[in-house]
């Protein structure tokens, strides 16, 4: 009897001297991605209209989920103010749902009106929130943000007519929604969508809505080389809409990675981006 504990004890030693570098390991490596996922980035896209007759030039904010690049988002703040945005969208999910905290979101929108006219729209996290009673759309406006809850506002950037609206979440992709997506298609100012979901597509893309802005699948989270982003919530696994440039012959939608992280899973191969888009004339012969 005492051989075989004497065995016992040794298997339980080797199982353990073999797991816990392993676990060690392991930790490291997540640490290490948890680091590098935040080595944020700038995009830039171009996309060219014909209702356009000079340039307009977008900052484009997605997911930040209280995520800070430097105190109070210092390093963020500059690179947009060095990018010189004529405006600034930010499409939702600036706050984080497992926390009641705004104080990242109501700084950093005061810091981006004082950079830019800047307009957003609802996301889920935000919604989240206002489900439990914190009244997000207050707090924005407050900051001198135009929230836009399947609302419209009407301004000129650089000698265009721009209608500017925020397309609102519906889990059901209920009327109310869609009702306010039909009646913005059929504006006839250049079209500037923001709307969170780009799940939306199925819609939008078949509609006469000249560019819409989209973030919230956070570029799939792991992307795989060669085949794209491995998972989006509302997608499922190997989604077609994760990042960059969709066209049809309709409408023009573009996806940003988005600044930051709600899942435990770190972003492999996918880091953050600060997106601006350029939005220019058509140049003739």
């Amino acid at each position: 009897m005492l051989h075989k504990n004497i065995k016992n004890k040794g298997k339980y030693r080797r199982i353990i001297a073999a797991v816990v570098p392993l676990i060690i390991v392991m930790g490291y490596v997540y640490s290490y991605l948890n680091v590098i996922q935040y080595n944020l980035g700038i995009t830039e896209f171009t996309v060219a209209d014909e209702k356009v007759e000079s340039g307009i030039r977008v900052a484009l904010i997605a997911d930040l989920h209280n995520h800070e690049y430097g105190e109070d988002n210092s390093e963020l703040l500059t690179m947009i103010r060095d990018g010189k945005p004529d405006i600034i969208a930010v499409v939702g999910d600036t706050v984080l749902k497992k926390s009641d905290d705004t104080d990242v979101m109501k700084k950093f929108f005061s810091d981006l009106a004082e950079i830019a006219p800047t307009y957003c729209c609802l996301g889920n996290h935000e919604l989240n929130l206002m489900e439990r009673g914190i009244d997000i759309k207050g707090i924005v406006s407050e900051t001198g943000v135009t929230m836009l809850d399947d609302e419209t506002v009407f301004t000129e950037i650089n000698g265009n007519r721009v209608a500017i609206g925020g397309l609102t979440y519906n889990p059901d992709y209920g009327t109310d929604s869609l009702v306010y997506l039909k009646e913005f298609a059929a504006l006839d100012e250049y079209k500037l969508l923001l709307c969170h979901f780009p799940e939306y597509q199925w819609q939008f893309l078949k509609m006469d809505i000249d560019l819409v802005l989209c973030g919230h699948v956070h570029g799939g989270l792991v992307r795989v080389p060669g085949v794209g982003g491995l998972f989006a919530p509302t997608q499922g696994f190997f989604p077609e809409y994760t990042e960059g440039v969709y066209e049809s012959d309709n409408a023009t939608m573009i996806i940003s990675r988005g600044l930051g992280s709600s899942s435990f899973v770190p972003r492999v191969n996918n880091p953050t981006e600060l997106v601006f888009v350029n939005i220019e004339e058509v140049v003739r012969n």
